[in-house]
């Protein structure tokens, strides 16, 4: 049970961030700070929050002893430190989740076991970002982590930076281990082991026909690759990055990169050793959770209706389009009709659900961007971050779509990375989309591209001034050749190093290739100094 601690005064003990006055309930760190919040948020956020018996009247909340009538609110003391609820109670407010970079690996992997320990599915991607950002570091503890609540991607994505360990670490990292798991670590750390021994075994093999012991493409030793394979299972990288600087499978090095390299990629994953480590989860249909509790039915604008709660939509949406204050029964259902479709008003109302958030990596980028523009309207802050990140994955294949998106939502970052990856669009296509946007953002990308054509302009002029001597030992000048490479493309200058390496690889002499190395360091200065798109809006 909760006690006062009288050595404390109230302000002492009350978080800063979490001391509001309207709250109601307290929540109890193990270091004795308490934190004011909201049942409503708990409940909308959390599985098994609120699922506890240590309840008591709370020590550090206004009450008065001659005053009868007093509200009494009642405390719950959790297990956490004030760290980390701190942090856990970011991600169940109305507010952009916090930011985690930097964090000590123990406070993450408190932060972490009580995301999964209380169904705080909103912060699981932060949590699991993190860790990915985390390794090599710690690639063991995060995969007994992942493995431990049944999360396969990260088990599978650090399972491979485990096979660094040497092998005289390996005995005190099984004893860490739960049994089961350290077994089937056992059995993926041996397939690596089979892949080197293999490698090592073929390696004579394939050099016998060389002659001098070397490789004809790229000279390598047998000596030296072999010194390579002794560093074999400390990373992944030396497992992975063997290569022969000639791609002519007639020499025997390439032939034997190329034998490693396919083997390499066959290695099973972590979860193929270990799918019985992994606790049964219950598949919620997302259907079925609104079916018996909801006091508001949601249509899409294709006609679709979702049963929903006004409670989850109030923690999450300042404004639902008006349903927050629509009047509801089951017997008599009020239908609040939305201008999104089925498809993004699915994948809205799962980030507003006690559900795992639902993955954006394989939907249609008409999907997406019907979301992401639903997220900014209504100001999903669970959904917000993921939106953004998927959006700027698209980017590649969608940049003007992204940068209309970004610049309608202030996001003028990212809109500028999608406008420079716009430039290689031929005119025909930016001119076709062009037509939906308004006339500001239509004027600021036509500014920004005349901006690209002047980049190019001022490096034909440098070409010009410093490539186009007459040289006796090469037969065309080095501008005759980057002018090719160039070919009256704005966008060849985002591909300018490659360029340069590509003509001084050609068979120039090293006066030319000084020549050519003052050009593009010249020209990189000129496209540097290109306004980005932001600038004119």
């Amino acid at each position: 049970m909760s006690t006062a601690d009288h050595s404390k005064s109230p302000k002492d003990s009350t978080s800063a961030r979490f001391s509001a006055t309207d709250h109601d309930i307290v929540l109890i760190s193990n270091d004795r700070v308490a934190f004011n919040f909201y049942r409503k948020n708990i409940k909308v956020h959390s599985v098994g929050f609120l699922n506890t018996d240590t309840k008591d009247t709370n020590p550090l909340a206004t009450s008065n002893a001659e005053e009868p009538s007093s509200v009494v609110i009642d405390t719950i003391a959790v297990d956490e430190t004030s760290k980390t609820l701190d942090l856990l109670l970011q991600f169940m407010s109305r507010q952009l989740p916090p930011s985690l970079e930097g964090l000590p690996f123990v406070d993450m992997v408190a932060l972490a076991e009580a995301v999964n320990k209380y169904g705080v599915y909103s912060a699981l991607p932060a949590c699991q970002d993190r860790m990915r950002s985390i390794l090599p570091e710690h690639s063991l503890d995060i995969l007994a982590h992942a493995v431990k609540y049944g999360h396969v991607d990260l088990a599978d994505y650090s399972a491979p930076f485990t096979i660094k360990m040497p092998p005289e670490e390996v005995g005190e990292a099984l004893a860490r281990l739960p049994s089961l798991l350290a077994v089937s670590w056992a059995c993926y750390r041996e397939q690596w082991n089979v892949i080197l021994a293999r490698a090592s075994r073929s390696l004579k093999t394939l050099s016998l026909g060389a002659k001098t012991g070397s490789c004809a493409g790229c000279r390598k030793s047998i000596r030296a690759i072999a010194l390579e394979l002794l560093e074999g299972l400390r990373s992944v990288q030396a497992m992975s990055d063997f290569s022969c600087a000639s791609d002519d499978q007639s020499f025997w090095h390439s032939k034997w990169c190329i034998s490693l390299k396919s083997e390499i990629d066959a290695v099973k994953k972590f979860s193929s050793f270990s799918q019985h480590l992994y606790p049964k989860k219950q598949v919620l249909d997302f259907f079925n959770v609104w079916r018996d509790e909801y006091d508001v039915v949601l249509q899409s604008s294709d006609g679709v209706q979702f049963r929903f709660s006004k409670e989850n939509l109030a923690v999450h949406s300042e404004s639902f389009g008006g349903a927050n204050s629509a009047t509801c029964t089951q017997d008599k259902p009020e239908i609040v009709s939305l201008g999104e479709s089925s498809k993004a008003l699915e994948l809205l109302l799962r980030f507003m659900s006690r559900l795992p958030q639902p993955d954006l990596s394989g939907i249609l980028f008409e999907d997406l961007a019907d979301l992401a523009e639903a997220v900014e309207k209504y100001e999903v802050y669970t959904a917000l971050v993921p939106c953004r990140k998927a959006m700027q994955l698209a980017m590649p294949d969608h940049p003007l779509p992204v940068m209309g998106w970004a610049i309608r939502h202030g996001h003028l970052s990212i809109a500028d990375q999608a406008a420079k990856r716009a430039v290689p669009l031929s005119p025909d296509t930016v001119r076709t989309q062009l037509k939906s946007f308004p006339m500001e953002y239509a004027l600021a990308l036509t500014l920004y591209r005349e901006g690209w054509v002047s980049a190019l302009h001022a490096a034909y002029r440098q070409l010009v001034k410093s490539c186009s001597v007459d040289c006796a030992c090469c037969r065309t000048t080095a501008a005759s050749r980057i002018s090719l490479q160039l070919g009256g493309d704005s966008a060849s200058l985002l591909k300018i190093y490659g360029i340069c390496c590509t003509v001084k690889d050609s068979g120039l002499c090293t006066e030319c290739k000084v020549r050519v190395t003052t050009w593009r360091d010249e020209v990189n200065k000129v496209v540097q100094g290109v306004p980005k798109l932001s600038s004119y809006l």
